[in-house]
């Protein structure tokens, strides 16, 4: 009788562990595609507060329609996100984290198909005491500083430049970054037809602004070959030259007796600072689980997530600036978190009504800055080309190249 109970009570005991076993629910995936590699420590955190979901992520350079095709992510965080044959393919987002306004997708309230991150504008490097004669404490105008660099050139004897405060062909981005302080639309679709007209003033402006500093263009290129070859923040700080043009990430790399001695502003149009480059986070339409990616993208965007993931890039030696390469979209972190870590960057959190942000974006549009526009921009003002073909041709020339490419690599 004992063992006959023993045997019922043992084979209770294995129905039961078969019964947990089964309850138990599977764990969930996560495919994330990003062009952020310090992505990386914010997955393995979040592996460890939830040790139910599997966690597979992916960096790539940029993220564009045919990635997307090929690696079929289940969310996807990335600069660059808001060109229409991207946002087609993204679903809709059930989350209203705190934002600026400006950043929001059509800048309209309620669901949308991306959730901004962080945010980059350009700006401009000088020494601490050039930068203090600015009429601005956060901002610089091209106009001004046309106007000190004017006042900076100096020539020996023979007429040949030794000191040339700024030119804005020093920096090939500075170019993009002038037209979006002119026009931010410039930014957006269009570049195969409408972008000629709008452009031309602006190139004509920046034309009249190398031969107002340097006379013409073969006196600025003898000063760039006899100098230029040493990093801009030197030259600033020899006072070879006044200013340049540089990143966040440029920035937080400077050594700390170097940036000590220099200070920054963002470079601002007529009323606003142009953003040129918004991280977002987007889900999929083939993601069959987005309520997954969905609280990743909520534990993302809290202040405390951000300011343990600061934090942790620091201890681990990761030059990152702020949150993902910029501000963060979240005011609060800004304010708080962001200036306690950058202390370069307080009393200059730029206010919502300042930021002027494209409402689309090309979605090759790193390419097309580098391999279209600025190249087009410097052969307009060298005039290394008697031909020139306009904007919109080049554009055309080099979309059919790249529609040839594409389909050389499949």
């Amino acid at each position: 009788m004992r063992r006959f109970l023993f045997r019922i009570a043992s084979s209770l005991v294995f129905v039961g562990i078969i019964l947990q076993t089964s309850c138990t629910p599977a764990p969930k995936k996560l495919k994330i595609l990003t062009d952020r590699t310090e992505m990386a420590s914010a997955v393995e955190i979040y592996r460890g507060l939830n040790r139910n979901i599997i966690i597979t992520l992916h960096h790539v350079s940029s993220v564009n329609a045919s990635i997307l095709q090929k690696e079929q992510p289940d969310l996807v965080i990335a600069s660059h996100l808001n060109a229409p044959e991207l946002t087609r393919g993204f679903r809709t987002i059930h989350l209203s984290p705190p934002m600026y306004p400006a950043l929001r997708q059509n800048n309209t309230a309620g669901p949308a198909t991306l959730i901004p991150l962080s945010f980059e504008m350009p700006l401009v490097m000088g020494l601490q005491t050039t930068m203090a004669a600015l009429p601005d404490a956060a901002c610089v105008r091209p106009e001004e500083l046309q106007a000190a660099a004017k006042t900076f050139i100096r020539r020996n004897k023979e007429k040949r430049i030794l000191h040339l405060g700024f030119s804005p062909l020093w920096d090939a981005l500075f170019l993009t970054d002038f037209l979006a302080a002119r026009d931010i639309t410039l930014f957006q679709e269009g570049w195969e037809n409408t972008a000629d007209a709008a452009i031309r003033p602006i190139t004509e402006e920046l034309n009249e602004w190398i031969t107002d500093g340097a006379d013409d263009i073969n006196s600025e290129r003898e000063f760039n070959l006899r100098y230029r070859y040493i990093p801009d923040e030197y030259l600033i700080m020899q006072e070879r030259i006044q200013f340049a043009r540089t990143d966040f990430s440029t920035w937080n790399r400077l050594p700390d007796t170097v940036s000590r001695n220099l200070d920054i502003r963002y470079l601002q149009g007529n009323r606003s600072i142009p953003v040129i480059r918004v991280v977002s986070a987007a889900i999929p339409q083939k993601n069959i689980s987005p309520k997954t990616a969905e609280k990743f993208i909520q534990w993302l965007t809290k202040p405390e997530t951000q300011k343990q993931l600061m934090g942790r890039w620091e201890k681990d030696g990761i030059q990152v600036f702020g949150f993902l390469g910029g501000l963060s979209a979240n005011p609060v972190v800004n304010e708080t978190v962001l200036q306690d870590r950058f202390p370069s960057f307080r009393g200059m959190i730029p206010e919502n009504h300042l930021l002027a942000v494209p409402s689309t974006v090309p979605h090759r549009w790193k390419r097309i800055r580098n391999e279209v526009v600025a190249p087009w921009i410097i052969r307009e003002l060298t005039k290394t080309d008697s031909a020139t073909p306009t904007l919109s041709q080049s554009f055309r020339s080099w979309d059919l190249s790249s529609l040839t490419e594409t389909i050389e690599t499949e």
